[in-house]
């Protein structure tokens, strides 16, 4: 999969070779200002993504059997420490680049992969122009992969497969279709999705608030009751929010694994998760369940409060405690 390159930062380096997260942290403090754009590491069955903005890792995905789709970041990352084969490029590209690239791997197309030769360019550029199309569009040749960003439906900028990116008219884009892209294939994408996804980090802030929360009510009422209070309030609160069903306790505890959501969905489902569990507890401790969270939060209120925590949480009391 050959993407828009933009300025090159790092290229065909083998990656048993690269330290990632030197690499990692060599993107939050380049010379020439924070990266944005993208660690491509190539595998002789697939390509891995990492994509940075303003040099810290927002999203990962995967191409792989002509299907591209998104993965967490934290597989990524530990796919590469461990891999022997493979070789990894860094490239710096603009963020309207970086978000169109994010945008193939996880928005629905309005349409896919139409031949060029069966497209009425003509006919498509009108429509694009009367609903002002504020998205973008994918040209497939190969492996080659380019994109022009549209609005308020003309087109705006094109980025071409190995390239950086320059202004276009709907005039020239026209021209150069017809002239030179009917070996094209033509996507359509609406260009609305959120790019960011949660870093293992995020992730990892809210299981360990919660097995703090574990920890300090089993010692008030017992495995048993936290246990069965536990599982029940995951139960519920995944009713609406699916992602948490993934994080079922082990032996009282949750374990940190890789998942794909921005930080509002991880946010807004361990709130949920978490108000369930200390409301069921409620029922039995009444007011001493604010000694249990007081201490349980003691080591995290800082960073929930960052992490937007209190904005969807009945325990937003306790947050100037």
């Amino acid at each position: 999969m050959k993407l828009p390159r933009g300025k090159p930062v790092l290229e065909n380096v083998k990656v048993q070779f690269v330290n990632f997260d030197n690499v990692v942290n060599l993107a939050k403090r380049a010379r020439e200002g924070r990266i944005n754009g993208y660690i491509q590491i190539i595998y002789p069955d697939s390509v891995d993504f990492l994509f940075l903005r303003n040099g810290e890792v927002i999203n990962a995905g995967r191409y792989a059997g002509g299907e591209s789709k998104l993965v967490s970041i934290k597989e990524v990352l530990d796919r590469a420490k461990k891999a022997e084969v493979g070789v990894v490029n860094i490239y710096d590209i603009p963020d309207e680049a970086l978000s169109m690239i994010i945008g193939i791997f996880k928005e629905k197309p309005l349409f896919k992969d139409k031949p060029m030769k069966g497209v009425d360019l003509d006919k498509l550029f009108q429509k694009f122009q009367e609903i002002k199309f504020p998205g973008f569009i994918v040209l497939r040749k190969g492996v080659e992969v380019s994109f022009v960003s549209f609005e308020k439906g003309e087109p705006k900028m094109i980025y071409l497969a190995g390239r950086g990116g320059s202004s276009i008219t709907r005039e020239v884009l026209l021209t150069f279709l017809k002239k030179e892209g009917m070996d094209f294939f033509i996507s359509a994408y609406p260009g609305t999705t959120k790019v960011e996804q949660a870093t293992p980090a995020f992730v990892s802030l809210y299981i360990r608030f919660f097995n703090a929360l574990i920890r300090e009510f089993s010692d008030m009422v017992g495995a048993g009751l936290v246990r069965k209070t536990l599982v029940s309030a995951l139960e519920g609160a995944s009713s609406e929010h699916p992602l948490l069903s993934k994080f079922m306790p082990e032996d009282l505890e949750l374990k940190e694994i890789p998942v794909v959501a921005t930080p509002e969905e991880i946010t807004k489902a361990f709130a949920a998760g978490i108000d369930r569990f200390v409301d069921g507890l409620f029922v039995v401790l009444g007011r001493r369940v604010e000694n249990a969270v007081v201490k349980a939060m003691k080591d995290f209120r800082f960073a929930l409060k960052n992490a937007g925590f209190f904005e969807h949480s009945k325990l937003k009391r306790y947050e100037s405690i």
